[in-house]
């Protein structure tokens, strides 16, 4: 077999086989280590940030949520926090409470009185919901109407 016709074949054969790779559905893959993940970034001039999914994130100034956070880990405080208006300087706990009526106390665990305190209804309800009594045991729940709540969630700090 001469030169040419030699290439025409191995060109033929090369051409069929990445044909065939590219049927039968194999990807090629080149392994070399992946850079970190940039910096997140915006435009000069843009405030915001939208839609951010993220394993870690870490705020070396103010972090403002203006809809709804999600929490599945721990969350780790280093500086002030505060809470509806009140700076909370000590520790603090959360959980829910099942089938909550009025006058249903919740242990809060802080062997002190919170200074800040909080309900939320795990279902819509249409009365309100709030904090009758707190002690540096438990916090007393109040509802009008006669309302029994399947979940309370609730978080309290000193």
């Amino acid at each position: 077999m001469d030169k040419p016709t030699w290439s025409k074949v191995l060109s033929i054969l090369l051409t069929a086989v990445i044909a065939l790779a590219a049927v039968i559905g194999y990807d090629i893959t080149i392994i070399q280590p992946r850079a970190a993940a940039p910096p997140l970034t915006r435009a000069a001039g843009d405030t915001n940030f939208t839609n951010v999914v993220a394993e870690d994130i870490s705020a070396n100034d103010d972090l403002s949520v203006g809809d709804d956070a999600t929490i599945t880990g721990d969350l780790t405080v280093t500086g002030a926090l505060t809470l509806q208006g009140v700076a909370v300087s000590g520790p603090i706990r959360y959980g829910s409470a099942s089938t909550v009526i009025s006058g249903t106390t919740i242990a809060h665990g802080l062997a002190t009185t919170p200074t800040v305190a909080t309900l939320t209804a795990g279902i819509p309800i249409t009365t309100p919901l709030y904090i009758t009594a707190r002690n540096a045991t438990s916090i007393t729940v109040g509802i009008n109407d006669s309302v029994s709540v399947s979940t309370v969630f609730w978080i309290a700090g000193k």
